[in-house]
C-alpha cells in the first residue's frame, strides 16, 4: 500500500510561496499602474512595497465585508459597482501610506480598473496552478497499482494470520 505524504500546515491558497507571489504581483501591478497614470505617484520604492502589503491586507480582511455590504447595488449594476469599491480601497491605502498620492477622482477610478484587471490575472494564474497541482495529485493516486480489492484481501489475510 502506498503511503501518502502528510498535508501541508498551510492550505494551498495560503502557502507562504503564494503569499509572496501575490505580494510581488501587487508591487508590479502598482508600478505599472503608476506608469500608466501620471497623476498616481509614489515617493519611493518603500512606499510601493508598503502599499502592496497594505493592499493585500485590506483585500483580505476588509474587502469581503465591503463586497457583502454592497452586494445589492453590485447585482443591480451587473458588477460595475466593484470598480468604485476598488477605487475606495485604493483611496484608503493612499491615505494611510506616506508617499502614495492620487490627483483626482478619475485617476483613482482608472487605477482601480487597471488594478482590478491585474488582480483578476493574479487570481487566474494562482488558481490555475493550484488546479494543476490538484489534478496532478489525483492522477498520481489513479496510477497507484494497489486497488481496493487488493487492500481488502491484505486486511483479510492479516486477520486470518492473527487468528491462527
Amino acid at each position: 500500500m502506498k503511503l501518502q505524504k502528510p498535508k501541508s500546515v498551510f492550505p494551498v491558497s495560503q502557502s507562504p510561496v503564494v503569499i509572496l507571489l501575490r505580494l510581488i504581483f501587487n508591487v508590479c501591478a502598482l508600478l505599472i499602474t503608476s506608469f500608466l497614470f501620471e497623476k498616481m505617484r509614489f515617493g519611493s520604492f518603500m512606499s510601493v512595497l508598503l502599499s502592496a502589503v497594505l493592499l493585500g491586507l485590506v483585500n483580505t480582511f476588509i474587502r469581503p465585508v465591503l463586497l457583502i455590504l454592497t452586494l445589492p447595488i453590485t447585482i443591480f449594476t451587473l458588477g460595475a459597482a466593484i470598480i468604485p469599491l476598488n477605487g475606495l480601497i485604493l483611496f484608503i491605502v493612499s491615505r494611510i501610506v506616506p508617499g502614495f498620492y492620487f490627483d483626482g477622482f478619475w485617476t483613482i477610478m482608472g487605477a482601480a480598473l487597471v488594478m482590478g484587471a491585474f488582480g483578476f490575472m493574479i487570481n487566474l494564474f494562482i488558481s490555475s496552478s493550484k488546479g494543476k497541482r490538484e489534478k496532478d495529485e489525483y492522477l498520481s493516486m489513479a496510477d497507484d497499482p494497489v486497488t481496493y480489492t487488493e487492500v481488502e484481501y491484505e486486511v483479510k489475510e492479516d486477520k486470518e494470520n492473527r487468528d491462527t
